[in-house]
């Protein structure tokens, strides 16, 4: 060969290193093509992941957890029941026979039976707990068939029953069990939990003056499923969403949830952002007892069609949020001498969060413009839950609702609701409207389900008792390398972990 290429004119010799450098290239071109086909990046075990949060954790416990920051650690540390049994069966549409996975136990090893699901139902039934789920579960009747095995005994026949019990957060009862239910808020383990999530506790730092600065998670080796991809799941927590914002930017965190839409703006750090549709909706819900005035129905309607639902979402949320209710209706409809003869004044009670604040202000203004004067009152949401809205001394509250299951509205419109521990804010009773929510508890066909509803809804809407207003989208930041995140529809926003096992921040080639 070295004497061919030696015999070779150097312009011969040229052209046959040009040949042979460009069969090379080609060679290495589709080489790489055909080992592209037999490779794939895929999730690799591994790394940890910070998100996070404004506030504080106080009671991670979801029996007796009342804010958000609980129920996101909660969630990943604490496993509802439908992650727990193998099968059930509805025995005469009233009983509920359920039974457990085999060899369950908690993160400390200690085995999770059919005592447990009992002891949970009954601290959460137990008035002295003040479980946010203890009206879900007023009226049900457990029962120990055995180790496995759980009887639930309703006193009517209830559709809805099903997603009650997938959503029913178990806690140990080895742990929970000699504490009196009045004082399980004083228990270390409400911070140092023992769960049977995914995850486990591993610790957490403080300032000398209190404040929790990080919660670190670990796998939890005896979770009965499917491990998580991401080892350590870091929550650090902040004064504000300003210093949320401020630490994404600089990296001391890879995500975070429930970003204002108008401070999109101020993200420096490259970034996804997913916006996922929520259940539930803020409304304007009236007090007709205390306020006599709003037993006009006049007033009511020309109120609601006073407020622009399109300048709110688009001023307060950009755009990232949906209509409650009724399309909103030109202020050019109203009669406006219903309202300014007779020269009206109403007070608001808002919770103080920012995006309820700015609604408030704005549909001040816009009754301002009917002649009708606004008081905000302005108050700590946990104050308007303890205080307030136990009394129900309030003659308009701004606050949101969201039903388990959007077509069960009895929680929030039935009659037997209006007063504490019920949750109908606006005191709403109307015979042909109880009969309906009755109906439809009880109701097994969908399509007909569906059709009552329909009148419900027509009906509620028709009374006025309150001014829906809108359902805001959840905005989620991460960094760029956070996989495995879905973006569906949310009921609340913890949800958004049910699938933080296929979660990933580091990957690898591997072979088809």
């Amino acid at each position: 060969m070295a004497k061919v290429i030696d015999s070779f004119t150097r312009f011969e010799r040229n052209i046959f290193i040009v040949a042979i450098s460009v069969f090379l290239l080609s060679s290495l071109f589709w080489s790489a093509l055909a080992l592209q086909e037999k490779i794939e990046l895929t999730p690799k075990k591994g790394g940890q992941y910070r998100e996070g949060k404004a506030g504080q954790p106080i009671f991670i416990n979801p029996i007796i957890s009342s804010n958000e920051t609980d129920r996101d650690i909660a969630s990943l540390i604490y496993s509802p029941l439908s992650d727990l049994i193998s099968d059930y069966q509805i025995e005469e549409g009233t009983n509920y026979l359920v039974k457990l996975k085999q060899n369950l136990v908690w993160s400390d090893g200690q085995p999770l039976t059919s005592d447990d699901v009992i002891f949970t139902l009954k601290t959460i039934e137990d008035s002295d707990a003040r479980s946010p789920l203890f009206q879900t579960w007023q009226g049900i009747v457990t029962e120990r068939v055995s180790e496995l095995q759980i009887r639930f005994i309703l006193r009517n026949p209830y559709v809805f029953f099903g997603d009650n019990l997938s959503n029913l957060p178990i806690i140990p009862q080895h742990i929970f069990g000699k504490i009196p239910a009045a004082n399980l808020r004083l228990s270390n383990y409400n911070l140092e939990p023992v769960g049977s999530g995914p995850y486990k506790y591993d610790r957490f730092t403080k300032k000398k003056d209190g404040f929790i600065t990080q919660y670190q998670l670990i796998i939890n080796e005896n979770y009965f499923g499917k491990k998580p991809y991401i080892e350590k799941f870091v929550f650090k927590f902040y004064e504000n969403e300003d210093d949320l914002i401020s630490a994404f930017n600089r990296r001391e965190i890879d995500g975070f949830g429930g970003l204002n839409p108008v401070k999109i703006k101020n993200l420096s750090l490259n970034h996804n952002i997913k916006s996922i549709a929520m259940s539930g909706y803020y409304a304007i819900f009236f007090n007709q007892n205390i306020n006599s005035n709003l037993k006009d129905k006049n007033v009511r309607r020309a109120l609601s069609q006073a407020v622009d639902k399109k300048q709110i979402i688009q001023k307060v949320f950009n755009g990232e949020a949906m209509e409650a209710g009724e399309p909103s209706e030109a202020t050019s409809t109203l009669d406006l001498t219903v309202i300014r003869d007779k020269k009206l004044e109403f007070n608001l009670v808002v919770p103080q969060i920012d995006f309820l604040i700015n609604t408030a202000e704005i549909i001040k203004e816009e009754w301002s413009g009917i002649g009708v004067n606004l008081n905000l009152i302005v108050l700590n949401p946990d104050d308007i839950i303890s205080q307030v809205i136990r009394s129900r001394d309030y003659e308009m509250i701004l606050f949101g609702i969201n039903p388990a299951n959007e077509e069960d509205l009895f929680s929030f419109w039935h009659s037997s609701q209006k007063f504490y521990p019920g949750l109908n804010l606006a005191i709403y009773g109307n015979p042909n409207a109880d009969k309906l929510m009755e109906e439809i508890r009880q109701t097994d066909d969908p399509a007909e389900r569906q059709l009552k509803l329909k009148n419900l809804e027509s009906i509620i809407a028709d009374d006025l008792p309150a001014i829906p207003l809108y359902s805001p989208k959840y905005l989620y930041v991460s960094i760029n390398d956070l996989g495995g995140f879905t973006d569906k529809f949310l009921t609340t926003a913890s949800e958004r972990f049910q699938n933080v096992k296929d979660w990933y921040v580091e990957t690898s080639w591997v072979l088809r």
